[in-house]
């Protein structure tokens, strides 16, 4: 089974208060359910302790993505940042797009799949309709 944390706010040394609060604007989702909140920004995807989702699974690299959200645009994208095991988007048609190393970003729209070496997520917006918690 797949383990993956969040680092949801960062915290100063100097009072332990969140220096920041982002509002969760999309998720990635297991097929067990298990979800990831991703921000407006860059949303750093990896299994090292810094990845803002941390994923321990042996195929997703310490550094392995990066998803980013453009809020006011409602749009998403992703990009390999130099993993193993590669980063691939499918889209509604069922077919799935390995993305260049460094190169660029793939677009993902809302019930699109990520797969992060062999972890498969779907991206989902918050409050538009396919979020069950809305």
């Amino acid at each position: 089974m797949v383990e993956a944390t969040q680092r949801l706010s960062v915290f100063s040394d100097e009072d332990d208060e969140p220096e920041e609060t982002r509002e969760q604007l999309a998720y990635l989702e297991t097929k067990e359910a298990v979800r990831y909140a991703l921000f407006d920004g860059d949303n750093d995807v990896g299994r090292g302790p810094h990845a803002d989702v941390n994923i321990d699974d042996p195929t997703v690299s310490h550094q392995h993505a990066m998803v980013e959200i453009v809020a006011e645009l409602k749009a998403a994208r992703v990009r390999d940042v130099g993993s193993s095991n590669g980063t691939f988007v499918r889209d509604a048609s069922g077919d799935w797009a390995r993305l260049k190393l460094k190169k660029s970003f793939g677009p993902v729209s809302t019930g699109h799949f990520i797969k992060f070496g062999e972890v498969e997520l779907k991206l989902v917006w918050t409050g538009d309709g396919n979020d069950s918690d809305a």
